[in-house]
């Protein structure tokens, strides 16, 4: 008598075990596709990494025609044209030397520039200011600005679904945790 419960209560367990893990799972559950959001994540990683390069050296252009800016001394046009020289080769060895629509656009603005600053010009501080700004940094502000903007917003974006992926990880971990001790919580035993 005791074999026979003892039977009939290891049929009773393992009869909804059995069907638990041979349910149809859906296909968005399976290792293919764990394994395509992995590829996915790093594929935004190495885009938002280039991304954040290219948008990286932009800025820096734009903060050396800002120093251009702060160089220009009236008192000391000479110097000033010197030092401006100087940051405007520092602009040109940051421009990226790719296709890109800003890339191109801050290469014809230090044209600009070398035009405006022309070494065999007497110089002429005030006018030469008036005419960069108008000419240069002003248009190096619109150009960037929302290069800018525009990246910090899609990292942004990027990094608030990988916290969520991590947030998911974390329950998922605590909830195999639960599983290998049996030690659920009153919520998910009533689910």
């Amino acid at each position: 008598m005791a074999t026979r419960r003892f039977v009939f209560a290891a049929i009773a367990l393992m009869f909804p075990l059995t069907a638990f893990a041979q349910r149809p799972r859906p296909a968005s559950q399976g290792p293919a596709d764990i394994q395509r959001a992995v590829e996915i994540i790093r594929d935004w990683q190495q885009i938002r990494t280039a991304d954040g390069s290219r948008v990286c050296r932009l800025q820096a252009v734009l903060n050396r025609f800002i120093e251009v800016d702060r160089v220009l001394d009236p008192m000391q046009p000479n110097v000033s044209l010197s030092r401006v020289q100087d940051r405007l080769a520092e602009a040109r060895r940051l421009v990226p030397q790719d296709r890109d629509q800003a890339s191109f656009k801050l290469r014809a603005l230090l044209i600009t520039a070398d035009q405006i600053f022309d070494p065999h010009q007497s110089p002429d501080v005030a006018a030469q200011r008036e005419r960069f700004h108008r000419e240069v940094l002003e248009p190096a502000y619109r150009l960037v600005t929302p290069e800018v903007i525009g990246f910090v917003e899609s990292a942004q974006q990027l990094d608030l679904a990988l916290r969520s992926v991590a947030q998911t990880e974390s329950d998922m971990s605590a909830l195999i945790l639960h599983a290998i001790h049996g030690d659920c919580t009153p919520s998910e035993r009533e689910r």
